[in-house]
């Protein structure tokens, strides 16, 4: 009797095989995850404070509630938001938490106001928001106004 066998099953060293090379790619793939989180959460960050910096330049503008306007950041950076008046007491709006990954550092100091009608800061400069990895975004703010993202 000749009995043929039919193996259906994989072995244990087929199955072994399989998940060292899932590891192997899982472990190739998560610095570059992390690094791509990163970088979005600078891209984020710094467009949101730039689109916050510009609203708080309006608001001075248009002179709402007579007054002037600026951007708060608190002592340790992470954490700003927009204020009415000369100097910051409390936020107008919730305040903009800046994630752990980040860095932001400026060379103004905690405070940037913007004059009425001309949206002129009362300190020109440039706010630094650095990410794990190395890679950095700058807005800058001239004497003019001009707030951009480089």
């Amino acid at each position: 009797m000749n009995r043929r066998k039919n193996n259906l099953g994989l072995t244990l060293v087929e199955i072994l095989l399989v998940v060292a090379i899932i590891a192997i790619i899982a472990g190739i793939s998560v610095p570059f995850y992390r690094n791509f989180q990163t970088s979005q959460e600078l891209d984020v960050a710094s467009k949101e404070m730039l689109l916050n910096l510009r609203d708080a330049q309006n608001r001075s503008r248009v002179g709402q509630d007579d007054s002037v306007w600026g951007v708060h950041f608190n002592s340790s950076f992470d954490e700003y938001g927009i204020f009415k008046g000369t100097s910051y007491s409390s936020y107008y709006d919730d305040p903009k938490i800046i994630p752990s990954v980040l860095s932001v550092t400026s060379n103004f100091g905690t405070d940037i106001t913007f004059s009425k009608a001309l949206g002129a800061p009362a300190t020109s400069g440039i706010i630094t928001i650095d990410g794990e990895g190395g890679e950095a975004r700058e807005i800058e703010i001239t004497e003019v106004g001009l707030i951009n993202l480089n």
